[in-house]
């Protein structure tokens, strides 16, 4: 956090952060200096001090609402806001401060808040994103717009507008640019995501995030002499912040590439993603009950997914009986958190039918598969599109249903879909149909390996 007297303090519960992160980053594209971080939430004297400081200091305090806060009758969060209601008894009348702002559905008249939040106007989050581009008119504006569409609301249709005005209006401005690319992303627009990227480096050549993207795009379309001259003119110029999980990732769709040794890598959930990839079955189960163990409060789809990879390590072990029972905690997990709030609520059923193809309930995991697909059949991103249709492919190769894996197989490998020949001769996702011939014919057709 930075400390500038004219800085928009955000005020939310633990269980709100994926949303208020976003909205601390249509803020920022807006030009708007926030007081929000995660990475400093750590308790203590000094930060208690510092929160109270910023609070007394900053220009307008946003108290983030929502069933997470209506849920929660105590939390540090809420001293934030008796602090911030106090301030205002200071304040002359009508000097705006408080600016509420409602993530869900959350009723005014219900809301559990002090009485000064209900004297001003609230804010939902469609009108809250016009509210964030008046803060700056012109080309921010147009770029906070078209990141609140993209990351909100997940319209990049909608998007796509305010992006390509932010770029006309700031053309050298190297985050619209970025900004513009995404969205092209989010679209499958390729060549557009491609030119709005290299733009983006020529006006920032030092930004590591630009030539990340662009890098993973070159390994999603399968062109290994492009992402290599781009990969070395990115560790020319970024040094040691090159060498991340999204690097390794690449290198390992391009090639099949494995890292040697995964035990170095710093964060626990990339080394057992290694560990897992690399078939070092002992030393990831010994990872994934730390992780188990040592973290009580992992967001829920976080909690199920070290579950269900516990549970397909100990198959590898051949430990059946504790495989199952693992799925069977994954599963209680579910029905145990099944009330909290969360902003797809399609993915429980993606969550469920992950549990119940480890269970053996075949049937009953694809019918729970086939709603989430169906549930947002109607407004998913092309690029969501294809990330459903890969989750498929990987859901019939588990329930050990080669024809339709390989069919679905088929269609993404000509298309940008993460999918690479490479990836699939080695990840563990495909073992259940490696051997069968209709897979193995299609690993060796020379045109799924093709540049896209």
């Amino acid at each position: 956090m930075s400390e500038a007297p004219n800085a928009v303090f955000l005020s939310y519960a633990s269980q709100d952060a994926v949303a208020v992160r976003r909205i601390a980053e249509v803020l920022r594209a807006a030009g708007v200096e926030v007081w929000f971080d995660q990475n400093e939430l750590v308790g203590g004297d000094a930060w208690d001090q510092k929160i109270r400081r910023q609070i007394k200091e900053c220009a307008l305090f946003v108290p983030v609402i929502s069933a997470a806060t209506q849920a929660r009758t105590e939390g540090y969060f809420r001293l934030e806001w008796r602090l911030a209601d106090q301030r205002t008894h200071l304040m002359a009348k009508g000097r705006p401060f408080l600016l509420p702002v409602v993530i869900d559905d959350t009723r005014d008249a219900e809301a559990h808040v002090p009485d000064s939040f209900t004297e001003v106007q609230w804010t939902r989050l469609p009108g809250w994103a016009e509210t964030a581009a008046r803060l700056a008119p012109g080309g921010a504006g147009d770029d906070a717009l078209a990141s609140y569409y993209v990351s909100f609301e997940r319209d990049p249709a909608r998007a796509l507008p305010y992006a390509q005005n932010a770029v006309r209006a700031l053309p050298n401005d190297s985050a619209a640019h970025a900004r513009l690319g995404g969205v092209y992303a989010s679209l499958t627009q390729i060549a557009d995501c491609e030119a709005s990227f290299r733009r983006a480096i020529a006006l920032d050549p030092f930004n590591a995030g630009y030539r990340a993207a662009q890098l993973l795009l070159l390994s999603w379309l399968r062109r290994p002499a492009e992402f290599e001259t781009a990969d070395a003119e990115y560790r020319r110029v970024c040094g040691e912040r090159a060498e991340t999980e999204s690097s390794r990732d690449n290198r390992f769709r391009l090639y099949g590439e494995l890292v040697p040794s995964a035990e170095q890598l710093r964060l626990p959930m990339e080394r057992i993603k290694w560990l897992m990839r690399g078939r070092h079955w002992t030393e990831a189960l010994a990872q994934l009950e730390a992780a188990l163990a040592n973290n009580k409060n992992m967001l829920i789809d976080e909690r199920h997914r070290r579950l269900i990879q516990r549970c397909d390590v100990l198959r590898r072990l051949q430990r059946e009986p504790e495989a199952r029972q693992s799925a069977q905690e994954a599963k209680a997990w579910l029905e145990e958190t099944s009330a909290q709030p969360e902003r797809d609520v399609t993915e429980r059923d993606f969550r469920l039918a992950v549990t119940l193809s480890r269970l053996g309930e075949s049937d009953a995991a694809l019918a729970a598969f086939q709603r989430f697909v169906n549930a947002r059949s109607g407004d998913v991103t092309p690029a969501e599109r294809i990330s459903r249709e890969r989750q498929l492919a990987e859901f019939y190769a588990t329930l050990n249903r080669p024809r339709e894996c390989v069919e679905l197989l088929a269609k993404l490998l000509r298309v940008p879909s993460g999918l690479t020949v490479p990836m699939l001769k080695v990840d563990l996702a495909w073992d259940n149909v490696r051997e069968n011939a209709a897979f193995q014919a299609l690993l060796a057709d020379p045109k799924n390996s093709a540049p896209l």
